[in-house]
């Protein structure tokens, strides 16, 4: 990780040169899809409160939605905002050993390639927060249950 000053994120917990590097690939050309969101937002949870607690929650229902459930994930976004402005609970991060971090996915440059390090990221941090799959599996559960007008 390069060992820069600068900006952070306003409640996710990275180190300036990290937050740089995502920056890069929102910015960069990369072919990123809400793995690369996903992920991110999940590797750097922030300290207990409502938005950090509704933003590890949310990516991490999301990542349930794809890899386990083999929703689109095209479909994201839409999700995402489907079940924001609710109350999750705080989930207590497992130590942060990642086998894949943004570091990886910046120095790729086949996009096909960059594809499949992007879903072996998600795959990983999914794997990495194991501990609380009963509970997000629960919470993607009662998303799905909410009557479609809520949902939209």
């Amino acid at each position: 990780m390069p060992d820069i000053d600068g900006a952070t994120h306003r409640y996710m917990l990275s180190a300036p040169g990290c937050w740089a590097l995502y920056g890069r690939l929102q910015a960069g050309g990369y072919p990123m899809s809400q793995f690369s969101v996903d992920g991110y937002a999940v590797q750097h949870p922030g300290n207990p409160g409502p938005q950090a607690s509704q933003s590890v929650c949310g990516h991490l229902m999301n990542l349930c939605r794809v890899l386990e459930r083999h929703g689109n994930p095209a479909d994201g976004p839409v999700f995402l905002a489907s079940i924001t402005h609710r109350a999750y609970p705080w989930l207590a991060p497992p130590p942060p050993q990642y086998p894949i971090t943004v570091v990886e996915l910046v120095g790729v440059v086949d996009r096909e390639r960059f594809k499949v390090i992007e879903r072996e990221y998600a795959e990983g941090v999914w794997q990495v927060w194991r501990d609380h799959h009963a509970m997000i599996r629960r919470l993607v559960d009662d998303a799905n249950a909410l009557p479609s007008r809520t949902r939209s």
